[in-house]
């Protein structure tokens, strides 16, 4: 029972990555029978070109689109340190030792740098995921059944 039930539950939450292309073209998108299986669609090589060719497009503009957000998480964080840097130093001169306020700066600057760290990590992690995923998408796009009218050297 739970195996046969896994296998509906896994049937059931598929959804069909050429869907939103093959409905542009007026193709019905009713989601296969058996995970592996497309029925009989098969596109002609105008329509199978302009299919892949949106599907690569769409998924690398999330993948820059994501990367740019973020980017722009790493320049707000390393802004903010900056200007809290500047902040300290033009105060610090004309202050007397105030340890309670330099603990505090401190603790700030090793916590945006911490920030800093992981931000920068995590978008060179996405720029190298970035290219497989793509590289996956062209493989997938490749041998998918319904897209065998692709010219070879696509």
């Amino acid at each position: 029972i739970n195996a046969e039930y896994m296998g509906e539950q896994q049937q059931s939450t598929y959804q069909d990555y050429l869907a939103p292309y093959l409905e542009q073209l007026g193709h019905p998108s009713k989601p296969p029978a058996p995970r592996t299986s497309f029925g009989t669609l098969r596109l002609n090589q105008e329509d199978a070109l302009q299919v892949a060719i949106a599907c690569r497009k769409d998924l690398k503009e999330r993948l820059i689109q994501r990367a740019h957000i973020m980017q722009n998480r790493l320049d707000e964080e390393k802004e903010k340190l900056d200007r809290r840097q500047a902040a300290h130093q033009k105060n610090s001169p004309d202050q007397a030792e105030n340890s309670k306020e330099d603990e505090e700066f401190l603790r700030f600057c090793e916590e945006s740098g911490w920030r800093i760290h992981i931000l920068e990590k995590r978008l060179t992690q996405h720029q190298e995921q970035s290219l497989h995923k793509y590289s996956e998408l062209t493989t997938k796009l490749k041998t998918d059944p319904r897209l065998e009218a692709l010219p070879r050297e696509w």
